[in-house]
């Protein structure tokens, strides 16, 4: 992120490593323009309003996928 000027940034909040929530501090402080998708692994969790737009991870969920897709394709 010190290398490159992003227009969105997708976070899966769930990764093993390091929570994606401590990534959005980073985020705001070196691409304060950059749009944030959080990706979750079900419907039941606590919102972070640091997101532009949260998808639930779900194979069922197609909306979420076309959504998402939409985003990148316009900020491309």
């Amino acid at each position: 992120m010190q290398e490159y000027v992003f227009d969105v940034i997708v976070i899966d909040r769930d990764i093993p490593v390091i929570h994606g929530r401590d990534i959005l501090d980073d985020i705001a402080e070196l691409q304060p323009n950059a749009r944030g998708i959080g990706l979750f692994d079900n419907e039941s969790r606590i919102q972070d309003v640091r997101f532009d737009l949260e998808l639930t991870k779900s194979r069922k969920n197609l909306n979420d996928i076309i959504v998402l897709m939409e985003i990148i394709s316009i900020s491309a």
